[in-house]
């Protein structure tokens, strides 16, 4: 991962180091560490950190306070569960879970079908495959135009807005992967740990899950997350955890 998820995963745990224990945010406390610019960054933050949240635990809420927030939703009126809005933590659970719980498929129809599921699954390992076996894209560049242009040139369609910041975060390149099965674009993403999104036209391919099906899998060792739209079925594919893969969109 680069210096931008590791301060995206880092600003995202707790300074009293409640979360260190969590496999993703050791993999950046111990890149952090080993950089001593990310290093000096981490202990500016976490200090501050400290720092407000002491401040915070000494403000005392007036002794009223509770009282009228009671009176208030009982004189207020009644809402239906799903209009109320969720704790923070709550949803940042059932965020987290949508995404990243192991064997959780689902489409904007309910459950994902198991001919959904394979089709991710054939893609990914398809892909896999061939990133694993070149290791570096077939056509190196730093530019989105150009890497759109050269894989439309192979007759691989793109979408003008791409998921993931490119812009942001680079490109190294790209390939594109063509068999019987239909045509992939490989796009290579700047970064210390190695992370490809794989992209295929929802019409070059055979029997596409509907649009709004997502999925979390594994293929070669390499975790995925794989998502599909009215146009286009995503992958993104990479050897760190699956929170890391999530800071790239």
């Amino acid at each position: 991962m680069d210096k931008h998820q590791i301060k995206l995963i880092l600003q995202a745990s707790r300074a009293s180091g409640a979360d260190d224990d969590h496999p993703c945010i050791q993999e950046a406390l111990r890149a952090a560490r080993q950089d001593p610019e990310l290093a000096a960054w981490l202990d500016r933050e976490r200090s501050f950190d400290r720092t407000m949240a002491g401040h915070l635990t000494g403000i005392e809420p007036p002794a009223e306070l509770r009282d009228s927030i009671l009176a208030g939703l009982r004189l207020g009126r009644r809402r239906t569960w799903w209009k109320v809005v969720l704790p923070f933590p709550l949803a940042a659970c059932l965020i987290a879970a949508f995404f990243f719980f192991p064997g959780l498929h689902q489409s904007s129809s309910g459950t994902l079908s198991a001919a959904g599921v394979n089709f991710f699954e054939q893609y990914a390992s398809l892909a896999a495959s061939q990133i694993i076996e070149e290791a570096q894209p077939a056509f190196e560049t730093r530019c989105p135009r150009a890497t759109r242009a050269w894989l439309q040139d192979r007759g691989v369609s793109v979408p003008e807005e791409m998921p993931v910041r490119m812009a942001r975060l680079g490109s190294r390149g790209c390939s594109s992967i063509s068999g019987p099965a239909g045509k992939l674009a490989v796009i290579f993403l700047e970064g210390e740990t190695a992370v490809q999104l794989v992209v295929a036209e929802r019409g070059s391919v055979r029997n596409a899950p509907p649009a709004g099906s997502r999925t979390r899998l594994q293929a070669n060792g390499m975790n995925v997350l794989g998502w599909a739209t009215e146009t286009h079925v995503f992958w993104l594919m990479g050897g760190c955890c699956p929170e890391s893969l999530e800071t790239y969109l």
